[in-house]
Parts: structure tokens; C-alpha cells; sequence
């Protein structure tokens, strides 16, 4: 807030939904997790992370080391809902994880 420069492309979707991520790496060698690893599920549609914000601070891509931590945001142009689905698909370390976390509407600050 209060910087000067373009501003971002409303979202088409209706809802720009800012999404916050923390990783604890537990295997022994390093890996990398990046904010494409995860998109939004919302009534069967899939979305991607959303490049209409001005915030320069969003979209990651980290090396952790073992035992290391990080966190990112991304944010996803969706449609209003009353549940969101987190879906990871990472391929850190040569190993496929898939993951799903559900985000309520009541959740969303």
C-alpha cells in the first residue's frame, strides 16, 4: 500500500485469494519447492497462480536444506466459493507428492 507504480489487472474470477505456505524440509538432501507446485481447486475448475497482483513480494522458489524452513504467498484469481482446494503436485527430491488441503470461506480472513 501507499506504493506509487502501475497497479495490478483485477481479477477476472471475481476474488484475488492470497494464499500463505510454510515448508519444513525433513529429508536429508535438499529440495526445491516453488509457488507452481500449487493451485486452487474450486467446484472442479483448476487454478493457476494468479500474475494480475502488484505485490512484488508474491511467487517463490526456494532451495531448503535439510531440517531448513521457508515460507511464501501466491495469490489465485478464483470465483467466490464456500471451499477452496489447495492442491500440491511437487516433485522435490525426485519423489511425486501430491497433497490437498481444504480452505472454508469462513477460514479467509
Amino acid at each position: 500500500a501507499g506504493e506509487t507504480g502501475e497497479i495490478g489487472t483485477p481479477p477476472e474470477n471475481g476474488k484475488a485469494l492470497k494464499v500463505s505456505y510454510k515448508f519444513k524440509n525433513n529429508n536429508d538432501d535438499q529440495i526445491l519447492m516453488d509457488s507452481s507446485d500449487f493451485t486452487i481447486n474450486v467446484d472442479g475448475e483448476t487454478y493457476s497462480e494468479w500474475f494480475g497482483t502488484d505485490d512484488t513480494n508474491a511467487d517463490f522458489s526456494h532451495q531448503i536444506n535439510k531440517g531448513n524452513t521457508a515460507s511464501g504467498y501466491v495469490y489465485y484469481d478464483v470465483p467466490e466459493s464456500d471451499e477452496y482446494m489447495v492442491e500440491m503436485d511437487a516433485n522435490p527430491g525426485l519423489k511425486n507428492i501430491k497433497a490437498k488441503w481444504k480452505i472454508n470461506k469462513d477460514d479467509i480472513q
